[in-house]
């Protein structure tokens, strides 16, 4: 953008590029935020904190939904991330995270949807690991092909300092690889992840993860040695 561009959002510039128009669907406008419970709290709560079931008489167990695919995750995801913000407002969710494969795509799209329904969010990325050597995945494979050629890891950033970690391998593997195919070794991934132990969250991965893939393959002994 250039020095004499007037001063716009990123939403409102992707919206209008998109030529979109309308109210956003989680909005009846006002902010999340805004809007009041019926107990005249505000809609938004801590994840620390226990509220009362929707007429349930129950406890509510707070929820954050961590490991969510947008349609920026082909053959992945189908959702963009202002459906997937409107879905989590309307199941009241604590907050989101999107991970999509190898790659911050949509996350300024996120972020923006995100902020304007008042819903927390969390910053990550669903990474695929190979082995050096192995074939690299093509962005058309689907969950077969990639159970074959490499394993995934959910990492969720804990701070902005962790976000630009993650950013850094995840261009590195782009640069190993070739387009639409990252090249990320277990290697280079443990050897990261060690150095930012205290800026990241690592989660197991999707059904394709190591854990999960031992444990189906080979039981709960193999897949505790895998989380080890």
């Amino acid at each position: 953008m250039g020095f004499d561009n007037p001063v716009i959002p990123w939403r409102e510039l992707e919206r209008r590029l998109s030529d979109r128009t309308g109210t956003p669907p989680w909005s009846n406008g006002s902010r999340r935020s805004d809007r009041a419970s019926s107990n005249g709290a505000g809609v938004v709560r801590s994840l620390s904190g226990h509220q009362a079931g929707r007429g349930s008489g129950l406890p509510r167990v707070p929820y954050a939904e961590l490991h969510a695919r947008s349609r920026f995750s082909f053959m992945d995801g189908s959702s963009n991330p202002e459906e997937l913000v409107a879905e989590a407002v309307r199941l009241e969710l604590d907050a989101l995270a999107i991970t999509d494969r190898d790659g911050f795509y949509g996350v300024v799209r996120f972020a923006e949807a995100a902020e304007e329904a008042g819903l927390p969010t969390v910053f990550g990325a669903e990474l695929t690991l190979g082995l050096p050597g192995s074939p690299r995945r093509s962005a058309s494979a689907g969950p077969a092909v990639r159970r074959e050629q490499g394993r995934s890891v959910v990492v969720l950033a804990r701070d902005p300092a962790g976000y630009a970690a993650l950013g850094t391998l995840i261009s590195e593997a782009h640069m190993a690889g070739r387009k639409g195919e990252p090249r990320l070794s277990t290697e280079m991934f443990l050897e990261a992840a060690a150095a930012h132990r205290d800026r990241w969250a690592i989660l197991t991965g999707a059904h394709d993860g190591a854990v999960p893939s031992a444990l189906v393959e080979h039981g709960p002994r193999a897949a505790a040695a895998a989380l080890d």
